[in-house]
């Protein structure tokens, strides 16, 4: 992601905003210090699509009313889960993915780069997330979605090795039944407990 995007306005962006000291955004564009790379992209991610977001609410003329500032204010679990599974925001959903399919489709190249920026931030954001919380198919599918980007940026060894690594995950199931049982628990990961040895 950093050596894409820090070239077209990334770096500076970082450092401007005071996300990233101009000592640290080379590192961090690297891919050198992972935490900082991390928290830059999610704040540029949520940047871009809160922009991305009023963008698409000017845009629509009817648009189911949810008021997403007023549950910011009441976050809670049970709060959250009955909004997410609610048909005002499917349909919210729907519209905000089918817009950004026409930006997709009819947009800028402008404006499809960026584009570009929000779907791996949101592949290294997933990824994460299937690793922290042991979500084997989460990863294998995230792995999937790697593969053209690594054939795209010239990364041959990735390309390369991930296809018959992902041939032999995918395959577990039958050739190592307890290690897949094993990895369908979450136990392809490690995390480091509160106590430490």
């Amino acid at each position: 992601i950093g050596s894409r995007f820090g070239d077209a306005g990334l770096r500076e962006l970082a450092v401007q905003s005071d996300v990233l000291a101009e000592g640290s955004v080379d590192k961090a564009l690297n891919g050198k210090q992972y935490n900082r790379a991390v928290r830059l992209h999610k704040c540029v991610y949520e940047a871009l699509m809160r922009l991305l977001l009023k963008e698409f609410e000017s845009s629509v003329q009817s648009l189911p009313v949810l008021n997403l500032e007023q549950l910011k204010l009441e976050l809670n679990q049970e709060e959250f889960e009955r909004v997410m599974n609610s048909s005002e925001f499917r349909q919210f959903a729907d519209q905000f993915h089918a817009y950004l399919q026409r930006m997709k489709e009819n947009g800028s190249s402008l404006g499809k780069f960026w584009l570009s920026y929000l779907e791996l931030c949101e592949l290294m954001l997933n990824l994460i997330y299937a690793s922290r919380t042991g979500s084997w198919e989460l990863y294998l599918s995230c792995i999937e979605e790697v593969i053209p980007w690594a054939f795209a940026y010239d990364r041959q060894n990735y390309a390369r090795y991930l296809i018959p690594f992902l041939d032999d995950m995918r395959h577990l199931s039958v050739r190592m039944p307890e290690v897949y049982r094993a990895f369908n628990k979450g136990q392809f990961s490690v995390q480091m407990g509160t106590k430490r040895s």
